[in-house]
Order: structure tokens, then C-alpha cells, then sequence
């Protein structure tokens, strides 16, 4: 590690391109793209940008070859992987595309804040999965002319952290179980860090100032977003409007029933529901399947975790979908290699909750161009001037039968 790091790294990797662009330019290219992630991850943001740009020169010598590599169709070629970066966003990540995004007229201006990268890293990782939220809100706002850099004429101010994205590169995810004392201490500590960069601004505006979070575990404690705490006053984006907390204080799983629980809607500042992200290849697959109405042939379909086990620290419901399953034209079970097909087969997609109140299945509905049926009580959903029930369906989550629903439906 220490011969890549800084300096040392281009040569250290040079000295084995020429030989293997020799006997292979595509896939010397494809290997060097490939490996980004795992450079900008171990060495750096810096490292991965050099590694981008040789990968650049053997693209551009490829071109000029029999074959040559195209970033599509390597997208297309490793689809379904989560963790594979979609190439052609690569320039966008590391700061090669130069693009100004228009907002619209009279937008308010946004000062970004420029924090320490162990705050903001490793971004090609972090632009992947739910947790790229995080990634492409700051990108975004970076590229738009609605930034300013000066503080003075700030109307908002946004604090770019990806803490939920490096919670769960050190600690795991939801299937592989969280460690308590983690997730909900030393994140909290580390964003007591954060605000100490923030200054004068934060403490004299805080309810000016923009904290994101991705999905339902906030990688902080209550005490931090909480009534008496330090983001009580600022403004929240984040799909779930309730986040998760330990439902007896101390997260103990040994406990029968649900280790979560809902903490109330916030008293003091706000939160702004917004939609969660889709990766591109995900979004490209059901947009392919989506399929004109009169050609659909499954009237409702769910395919998911919870029907044939408890999988949630939270109270759900999932469980009653199983009456469902034996109906016509239902299609009602566990996650499937033909989602996307089924989906876009549907005419209503069902929408339960998850360990959140939010969930990640109403955009893959929307993208499907299948009606949603949201079963969440709770569940804020973004663009509140938007028509939801002109195509949308909501239902109380603790009354679906075999009867009364699909008559509904």
C-alpha cells in the first residue's frame, strides 16, 4: 500500500500497462476502470483520479483498435452489481465534467460547505445504492449556479457528509445486523466533529443550514437531531420523516419483538421528504419492462423480504401479504432474477413498509409504470403538490385480507 500511495502509485501500476495493453487494450482499460472504487476507497481520491486518467489514454489509444471499449457497454455488461460504478458517471465523480446545472429562476443561493474529505469519502463507492443520496444531492448542488461561495449572500447553507455510507463500509447493513453502540454513538460524535468545521454560520443560522440522511437509520443519535440538540432548529432532507431508534434505549436483539421503534415527528426544525436514489442500471431495467397497460397481465404483484419470513426490527405488516398469494393474478412472494419483468407486467405494484415508514419500492413503481399501493401508515411522501391519489393507491397496513383489498383494488 504505501509504493501506491501519493507519488509512487502511477509508476508503480505503469510498469505492468504496456505488456497488458499489448495483449489486451480493452480490457486493460476495463481492469483500470473497474479498480477505481477500490483505489479512490484504499488511496485516495486523488490516486483514483490519476488511475481514471490513464485509464482515459488507453481508452482513447483503443478507440484507434479493431474493438474498442465503449462505457455502455460495460455498464450493461456488469448490471445487477450494486457496487460497480456506472462508468460514464466516473467523470462527473471525480471532477473532470465541468457541467453547470440551470435552477430555476429565483432559486435561493446555497453555499456548500468544503468539509475535510473523511467526511465526503470515498465517493465513487458512496454513489452507488440507497446511500448515493448523499453523493449526488452534494454533487449536484456543487455544479448548480444556484451555489455561491460566499457565505454572505448565502440563503441556505448544505452540510455535505456521506456518514451513512461510511456506517455501513465499517459496521455492515440491516441483513447482516448493526452494531448498537456504533451506529448509535460514535456517528453521533463524529457529526459533533463536523459541526465544530461549520463555525460562526451554524451557530447563528442553524435552521438555515441542510443535514441529509438517505433512508430510515440516521447514523446519529436522538440526542443530536433531537429537541435539545444541535441540528433540533436545521433543516432535514431525507425520505423517512421518522427515523429509527432503539426500542428500549439500548438496541438489545435478544429482546422478543421489534428492537426498533419510530421516533416522533420532529418539534422544531423541519423535514423535507424527498425520493430516495435509483442506480442507473436499476432504473434502465424497469424502465425496459414497463409495459403498456393493455398488455399487462399480473393485476398486482409484491416480491420482497417479510411475506415468507419476519425480517424487520420494526412492526410491520408483510407477514399478511401471504393471503394474497394464492389469488388470480396476484403475484406475491420472495425476491425473484424477474423483478423488473414483473413489475413491468403489473397493474399495481404493492408498496408495504419496510423497517422504515418510507420505502425504496414506490420509485422502482413509479420507474416500472405500475400503480403504487402503499401500505405505510406513516409514510410521508415527497412533492406534497403533487396529485398522489390520481396514481397512487394508499390502504391501511394493518387491514389487508383476501377480500375486502383486492376488492378495492
Amino acid at each position: 500500500k504505501s509504493k501506491l500511495i501519493g507519488g509512487g502509485f502511477l509508476p508503480y501500476i505503469m510498469k505492468y500497462l504496456t505488456s497488458a495493453v499489448h495483449d489486451c487494450v480493452g480490457g486493460t482499460a476495463a481492469a483500470l476502470l473497474m479498480g477505481i472504487e477500490l483505489v479512490d476507497s484504499e488511496f485516495g481520491y486523488d490516486a483514483a483520479r490519476r488511475m481514471f486518467k490513464a485509464a482515459m489514454a488507453i481508452t482513447l489509444y483503443a478507440r484507434t483498435q479493431p474493438c474498442w471499449l465503449r462505457f455502455p457497454s460495460i455498464d450493461k455488461a456488469f448490471a445487477g452489481s450494486w457496487f460497480v460504478p456506472n462508468f460514464s458517471r466516473l467523470p462527473f465523480l471525480l471532477g473532470f465534467d465541468a457541467t453547470v446545472l440551470r435552477c430555476f429562476p429565483g432559486s435561493p443561493k446555497i453555499f456548500v460547505y468544503d468539509l475535510p474529505r473523511e467526511f465526503s469519502a470515498p465517493i465513487v463507492q458512496c454513489s452507488a445504492g440507497l446511500a448515493a443520496t448523499e453523493v449526488w444531492v452534494h454533487l449536484l448542488l456543487v455544479h448548480s449556479d444556484c451555489r455561491t461561495t460566499r457565505m454572505d449572500e448565502a440563503d441556505l447553507f448544505y452540510v455535505p457528509v456521506y456518514a451513512r455510507c461510511l456506517y455501513v463500509r465499517e459496521h455492515g447493513t440491516l441483513e447482516r445486523g448493526y452494531n448498537w453502540e456504533h451506529a448509535f454513538t460514535n456517528a453521533s460524535s463524529a457529526y459533533r466533529r463536523v459541526l465544530r468545521h461549520l463555525g460562526r454560520a451554524f451557530r447563528t443560522r442553524p435552521e438555515d443550514h441542510i443535514f441529509l440522511f438517505p433512508e430510515e437509520h440516521w447514523p446519529i443519535s436522538e440526542v443530536v437531531f433531537g429537541a435539545a440538540g444541535p441540528l433540533a432548529r436545521s433543516l432535514v432532507l431525507s425520505p423517512e420523516t421518522r427515523p429509527v431508534i432503539p426500542a428500549s434505549g439500548d438496541g438489545d436483539e435478544t429482546v422478543e419483538g421489534p428492537t426498533c421503534q419510530h421516533s416522533s415527528a420532529r418539534a422544531a426544525g423541519s423535514v423535507v421528504a424527498i425520493p430516495s436514489f435509483a442506480d442507473a442500471w436499476a432504473a434502465s431495467a424497469l424502465r425496459s419492462q414497463n409495459l403498456p397497460v393493455a398488455d399487462r397481465l399480473v393485476f398486482a404483484c409484491f416480491m420482497g423480504l417479510g411475506v415468507e419470513k419476519a425480517y424487520s426490527m420494526t412492526v410491520n405488516y408483510r407477514d399478511s401479504l401471504r393471503t394474497l398469494a394464492d389469488l388470480p393474478g396476484f403475484w406475491i412472494g420472495g425476491h425473484t432474477p424477474r423483478f423488473a419483468e414483473i413489475m413491468g407486467a403489473s397493474v399495481f405494484c404493492i408498496v408495504p413498509k419496510g423497517v422504515g415508514t418510507w420505502t425504496h419500492r414506490l420509485y422502482e413503481a413509479l420507474l416500472a409504470g405500475c400503480i403504487p399501493v402503499v401500505l405505510s401508515d406513516d409514510f410521508v411522501l415527497p412533492f406534497p403538490e403533487l396529485p398522489w391519489s390520481e396514481f397512487s393507491v394508499r390502504w391501511p397496513m394493518g387491514e389487508v385480507d383476501n377480500v375486502t383489498f383486492p376488492g378495492h383494488l
